[in-house]
Protein backbone atom coordinates (compact mmCIF):
# COMPACT_ATOMS: atom_id res chain seq x y z
CA UNK A 1 0.00 0.00 0.00
CA UNK A 2 1.07 3.77 -0.89
CA UNK A 3 1.97 5.55 2.30
CA UNK A 4 -0.97 8.26 3.23
CA UNK A 5 1.24 11.73 4.48
CA UNK A 6 -0.37 14.58 6.30
CA UNK A 7 -1.06 17.78 4.21
CA UNK A 8 1.35 20.24 4.07
CA UNK A 9 -1.90 22.89 2.63
CA UNK A 10 -2.43 23.82 6.51
CA UNK A 11 -3.05 27.02 7.29
CA UNK A 12 -3.66 29.77 5.27
CA UNK A 13 -3.14 27.57 2.33
CA UNK A 14 -6.94 27.64 0.60
CA UNK A 15 -8.71 29.28 3.16
CA UNK A 16 -11.51 31.48 2.78
CA UNK A 17 -13.28 33.59 5.66
CA UNK A 18 -16.71 33.70 6.28
CA UNK A 19 -19.31 36.11 7.27
CA UNK A 20 -20.67 34.34 10.08
CA UNK A 21 -18.22 34.03 14.04
CA UNK A 22 -18.34 31.12 16.55
CA UNK A 23 -18.70 31.75 20.27
CA UNK A 24 -15.03 31.21 21.47
CA UNK A 25 -15.80 29.57 25.11
CA UNK A 26 -19.04 27.49 26.50
CA UNK A 27 -22.37 29.34 27.82
CA UNK A 28 -21.57 30.98 30.94
CA UNK A 29 -17.94 32.17 29.88
CA UNK A 30 -17.28 35.64 28.17
CA UNK A 31 -18.94 36.18 24.61
CA UNK A 32 -15.73 36.24 22.23
CA UNK A 33 -16.51 35.92 18.77
CA UNK A 34 -14.06 33.95 17.34
CA UNK A 35 -13.77 34.35 13.12
CA UNK A 36 -14.62 30.81 11.25
CA UNK A 37 -12.61 29.97 7.98
CA UNK A 38 -13.51 27.69 5.32
CA UNK A 39 -10.72 25.07 4.42
CA UNK A 40 -9.74 22.50 1.48
CA UNK A 41 -7.46 20.34 4.32
CA UNK A 42 -8.12 21.37 7.93
CA UNK A 43 -9.98 21.97 10.43
CA UNK A 44 -9.84 22.78 13.84
CA UNK A 45 -8.70 26.20 15.83
CA UNK A 46 -5.10 28.26 14.51
CA UNK A 47 -3.56 30.90 17.18
CA UNK A 48 -1.85 33.24 15.42
CA UNK A 49 -0.56 34.64 18.82
CA UNK A 50 2.93 36.18 18.45
CA UNK A 51 6.11 34.09 20.34
CA UNK A 52 4.78 30.87 20.50
CA UNK A 53 7.05 28.93 21.91
CA UNK A 54 5.24 25.31 23.20
CA UNK A 55 2.14 23.72 22.52
CA UNK A 56 0.47 20.70 24.66
CA UNK A 57 -2.16 18.91 24.03
CA UNK A 58 -4.34 15.42 24.06
CA UNK A 59 -6.51 13.57 21.98
CA UNK A 60 -8.41 10.39 21.48
CA UNK A 61 -7.06 8.66 18.05
CA UNK A 62 -10.66 8.37 16.07
CA UNK A 63 -12.13 5.11 14.79
CA UNK A 64 -13.02 4.93 11.15
CA UNK A 65 -16.26 3.23 10.65
CA UNK A 66 -17.39 1.26 7.74
CA UNK A 67 -13.75 0.71 5.93
CA UNK A 68 -14.91 -1.42 2.95
CA UNK A 69 -12.26 -3.21 0.66
CA UNK A 70 -13.30 -0.21 -2.34
CA UNK A 71 -12.49 2.49 0.28
CA UNK A 72 -9.12 4.59 -0.01
CA UNK A 73 -9.46 7.04 2.75
CA UNK A 74 -8.08 8.83 6.38
CA UNK A 75 -7.44 11.98 7.99
CA UNK A 76 -5.59 12.74 11.47
CA UNK A 77 -5.68 14.16 14.64
CA UNK A 78 -2.77 16.73 14.84
CA UNK A 79 -0.83 19.97 16.47
CA UNK A 80 0.68 21.58 13.23
CA UNK A 81 3.58 24.47 13.88
CA UNK A 82 3.99 26.40 10.10
CA UNK A 83 5.92 29.64 9.33
CA UNK A 84 7.16 31.04 5.73
CA UNK A 85 8.31 27.67 3.94
CA UNK A 86 7.93 25.61 7.27
CA UNK A 87 6.08 23.20 8.77
CA UNK A 88 6.73 20.97 11.51
CA UNK A 89 3.09 18.37 12.15
CA UNK A 90 3.07 15.93 14.83
CA UNK A 91 0.02 13.43 15.69
CA UNK A 92 -1.82 10.35 14.37
CA UNK A 93 -3.66 8.91 11.03
CA UNK A 94 -6.33 6.93 11.09
CA UNK A 95 -6.00 5.47 7.30
CA UNK A 96 -8.78 3.03 5.43
CA UNK A 97 -6.74 1.66 2.37
CA UNK A 98 -8.49 -1.43 0.89
CA UNK A 99 -10.69 -2.10 3.34
CA UNK A 100 -7.23 -2.84 5.90
CA UNK A 101 -7.54 -0.39 9.01
CA UNK A 102 -4.42 1.40 9.87
CA UNK A 103 -3.80 3.58 12.67
CA UNK A 104 -0.34 5.41 13.50
CA UNK A 105 1.84 8.41 15.28
CA UNK A 106 3.12 10.60 12.70
CA UNK A 107 5.83 13.12 12.81
CA UNK A 108 6.30 15.68 9.41
CA UNK A 109 8.96 18.19 9.12
CA UNK A 110 8.60 20.14 5.78
CA UNK A 111 6.95 17.19 3.86
CA UNK A 112 9.85 14.56 5.33
CA UNK A 113 7.30 12.24 7.43
CA UNK A 114 7.52 9.58 9.95
CA UNK A 115 5.80 6.81 11.43
CA UNK A 116 7.23 5.82 14.44
CA UNK A 117 4.34 3.97 16.26
CA UNK A 118 1.39 1.83 15.88
CA UNK A 119 -1.49 2.99 17.51
CA UNK A 120 -5.44 2.01 18.30
CA UNK A 121 -7.93 3.60 17.85
CA UNK A 122 -9.51 5.52 20.95
CA UNK A 123 -6.09 5.52 22.33
CA UNK A 124 -5.37 8.57 23.94
CA UNK A 125 -1.79 10.46 22.85
CA UNK A 126 0.05 12.59 24.59
CA UNK A 127 1.76 15.40 21.97
CA UNK A 128 4.13 18.25 23.33
CA UNK A 129 6.28 20.19 21.00
CA UNK A 130 8.53 22.96 22.06
CA UNK A 131 10.56 25.43 20.31
CA UNK A 132 14.09 25.53 21.92
CA UNK A 133 17.22 27.31 20.66
CA UNK A 134 18.50 25.65 17.63
CA UNK A 135 15.84 22.69 17.19
CA UNK A 136 11.90 21.99 17.93
CA UNK A 137 11.95 18.95 20.18
CA UNK A 138 8.31 16.76 19.67
CA UNK A 139 7.74 14.06 21.96
CA UNK A 140 4.27 11.94 21.67
CA UNK A 141 3.18 9.31 23.74
CA UNK A 142 0.59 6.51 23.77
CA UNK A 143 -1.18 6.78 27.08
CA UNK A 144 -2.92 4.14 26.94
CA UNK A 145 -0.18 1.60 25.74
CA UNK A 146 2.89 3.74 27.52
CA UNK A 147 5.16 3.96 24.37
CA UNK A 148 6.59 6.76 23.56
CA UNK A 149 8.75 8.40 20.46
CA UNK A 150 10.46 11.38 20.26
CA UNK A 151 12.11 13.76 17.17
CA UNK A 152 14.21 16.41 17.62
CA UNK A 153 14.12 18.69 14.39
CA UNK A 154 15.26 21.53 12.66
CA UNK A 155 14.08 25.14 13.90
CA UNK A 156 11.93 27.44 11.38
CA UNK A 157 10.14 30.76 11.88
CA UNK A 158 7.02 29.85 13.38
CA UNK A 159 3.65 32.05 13.28
CA UNK A 160 0.79 29.92 13.84
CA UNK A 161 -0.38 27.01 15.90
CA UNK A 162 -3.41 24.61 14.69
CA UNK A 163 -4.84 21.78 16.88
CA UNK A 164 -7.49 19.92 14.80
CA UNK A 165 -8.20 17.23 12.19
CA UNK A 166 -5.69 16.86 9.01
CA UNK A 167 -7.05 15.54 5.51
CA UNK A 168 -3.81 13.49 4.39
CA UNK A 169 -2.80 12.78 1.12
CA UNK A 170 -0.90 9.88 -1.18
CA UNK A 171 1.23 10.58 -4.04
CA UNK A 172 0.67 14.36 -3.48
CA UNK A 173 -3.27 14.25 -4.15
CA UNK A 174 -5.92 14.51 -0.85
CA UNK A 175 -7.57 11.53 -0.25
CA UNK A 176 -11.44 11.27 0.86
CA UNK A 177 -12.49 11.97 4.18
CA UNK A 178 -13.77 8.75 5.28
CA UNK A 179 -16.80 8.78 8.30
CA UNK A 180 -15.07 8.60 11.26
CA UNK A 181 -16.09 8.84 15.51
CA UNK A 182 -15.86 12.37 16.89
CA UNK A 183 -13.07 12.88 19.20
CA UNK A 184 -11.89 15.90 21.78
CA UNK A 185 -9.11 17.12 22.64
CA UNK A 186 -7.93 18.17 25.86
CA UNK A 187 -5.56 20.02 28.28
CA UNK A 188 -4.56 22.50 25.37
CA UNK A 189 -2.12 24.86 26.15
CA UNK A 190 0.05 27.17 24.29
CA UNK A 191 3.07 28.77 25.98
CA UNK A 192 1.79 26.77 28.74
CA UNK A 193 -1.18 28.31 29.27
CA UNK A 194 -5.18 27.58 28.18
CA UNK A 195 -5.61 28.17 24.44
CA UNK A 196 -8.59 30.68 25.14
CA UNK A 197 -5.83 32.66 26.30
CA UNK A 198 -3.70 32.34 22.78
CA UNK A 199 -5.66 34.86 21.09
CA UNK A 200 -5.78 35.94 18.12
CA UNK A 201 -7.82 32.78 17.63
CA UNK A 202 -9.38 31.12 14.07
CA UNK A 203 -11.95 28.64 14.09
CA UNK A 204 -11.29 26.58 10.46
CA UNK A 205 -13.61 23.98 9.42
CA UNK A 206 -13.00 21.61 6.45
CA UNK A 207 -15.08 21.73 3.99
CA UNK A 208 -15.58 20.22 0.48
CA UNK A 209 -16.92 23.12 -2.13
CA UNK A 210 -20.27 24.35 0.13
CA UNK A 211 -20.04 20.58 2.46
CA UNK A 212 -18.44 21.03 5.49
CA UNK A 213 -16.92 17.74 6.58
CA UNK A 214 -15.39 18.48 9.53
CA UNK A 215 -15.77 20.99 12.43
CA UNK A 216 -14.75 21.82 15.81
CA UNK A 217 -17.04 22.28 18.54
CA UNK A 218 -17.27 25.28 21.13
CA UNK A 219 -13.93 25.95 24.07
CA UNK A 220 -14.78 24.44 26.89
CA UNK A 221 -15.57 26.64 29.76
CA UNK A 222 -11.93 26.13 31.35
CA UNK A 223 -10.57 27.11 27.76
CA UNK A 224 -8.43 23.87 27.06
CA UNK A 225 -11.10 21.69 25.05
CA UNK A 226 -12.87 21.22 22.27
CA UNK A 227 -14.61 18.37 20.34
CA UNK A 228 -13.91 17.67 16.84
CA UNK A 229 -16.71 16.46 14.81
CA UNK A 230 -17.38 14.39 11.67
CA UNK A 231 -19.97 15.56 9.71
CA UNK A 232 -20.02 14.53 6.37
CA UNK A 233 -17.68 11.75 4.36
CA UNK A 234 -16.30 12.33 0.46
Amino acid sequence: MNTFRMSLLAIGAGITMVATAAPALAVGTTATKIPVLKSASTAGYISEKRGIKSVSTVFEVPKIIDCTASENAGMGPVVILVGSGYFVGAGAEAECQDGTLTYMVAINHNGSETHPLTVAAQDEISVDITIESKTVLVKIEDLTTKQKTSQSLPKGKISAAELGDDSLTQDNHQVPIPKFTSHQFTDVKINGKALKDAAPLLDEELVRGKTVLIKAGRISKAGDSFVMYFVHAT
